[in-house]
C-alpha cells in the first residue's frame, strides 16, 4: 500500500502542527530536567510524533474512516503552561492536551456503502488506538526504567496522558461521544488509563499489569459487544 493512499497532502499540515505541539513540550521537559541528552529528545519528538500522527489514522482505516486534526492553540498553550508547572517540580510528567479528530467517512466504495460514521465506530477506534497508544507508552517507560533515562519517561507520560485526557467527558476530545454511547463504559476506560498513568511512575511490573488489565477488559468487552 502507497503512503499516498494512507494520507494525503491535507494531512502534511496536521503532523507539521503535531510535531512543533510535541517539541514544545519536549523542550520544556528538556529545560527541566537532569538529562540534558539533545539526540535523545530528538528521536523522542519524532518518535511521539509519527505515533500520535499515524496509529490512529492507521487503525480508523480498518473501519473506513478518515481522521482529521484542527490546530487549536488553546490547548497548545494550557498544554505548555502545565507542563512548565510539573517541569518547575521536576517531576518526568507532560500534559498534552490535543484535541480529539474528525471522524470522517472514506471516499471509497466500501465506505460509501456503510454510510455515516456511527458512534459506536467512533468507539472501536478510540478504544483500539488508545491500547495502541498505551502499548507505546509502556515500551517508553519500560526502556526508561531499564537504562535510568529520564527523557524516556517523558516520553512514556506524553502518551499515557494524552490517551487519559482523550477519555474525558468534554467535546474537544473522544470522551463526550464515548460517554454519549456507553456513559459506564467510558468511566470504566477512563479510569482504567488514569490507574495506569500512576502505576506507571511506581514499578513497570505494575505498569504492564494495568497495561494488560486495559487491554483485556477492551477485548473482552468488545467480543462480548458491550460497546
Amino acid at each position: 500500500m502507497k503512503l499516498s493512499t494512507l494520507f494525503d497532502k491535507t494531512d502534511l499540515t496536521q503532523f507539521f502542527y503535531i510535531v512543533i505541539f510535541v517539541t514544545l513540550l519536549m523542550v520544556i521537559a528538556f529545560l527541566g530536567s537532569a538529562n540534558q541528552n539533545i539526540a535523545l529528545y530528538i528521536f523522542i519528538v519524532i518518535s511521539l510524533s509519527i505515533i500520535v500522527f499515524a496509529m490512529k489514522r492507521l487503525i480508523a482505516r480498518f473501519f473506513e474512516i478518515k481522521l482529521s486534526n484542527k490546530i487549536w492553540i488553546s490547548g497548545l498553550i494550557f498544554s505548555a503552561v502545565a507542563t512548565i508547572m510539573f517541569s518547575a517540580l521536576s517531576l518526568p510528567v507532560v500534559i498534552p492536551i490535543l484535541n480529539t479528530q474528525e471522524y470522517q467517512r472514506l471516499k471509497t466504495l466500501r465506505g460509501l456503502k456503510k454510510g455515516e460514521v456511527t458512534n459506536k465506530e467512533r468507539w472501536e477506534v478510540s478504544i483500539f488506538s488508545s491500547m495502541a497508544l498505551l502499548a507505546f507508552s509502556a515500551l517508553f517507560f519500560f526502556t526508561g526504567y531499564k537504562y535510568g533515562l529520564q527523557p524516556l519517561f517523558y516520553g512514556g507520560s506524553f502518551l499515557a496522558i494524552y490517551t487519559l485526557i482523550n477519555m474525558l467527558p468534554y467535546d474537544k476530545f473522544d470522551g463526550a461521544f464515548l460517554a454519549y454511547h456507553n456513559s459506564i463504559g467510558q468511566v470504566l476506560f477512563m479510569l482504567l488509563a488514569l490507574l495506569f498513568v500512576i502505576l506507571s511512575y511506581i514499578s513497570y511490573q505494575a505498569m504492564l499489569g494495568a497495561l494488560s488489565v486495559f487491554v483485556i477488559f477492551g477485548l473482552v468487552s468488545y467480543k462480548l459487544k458491550l460497546w
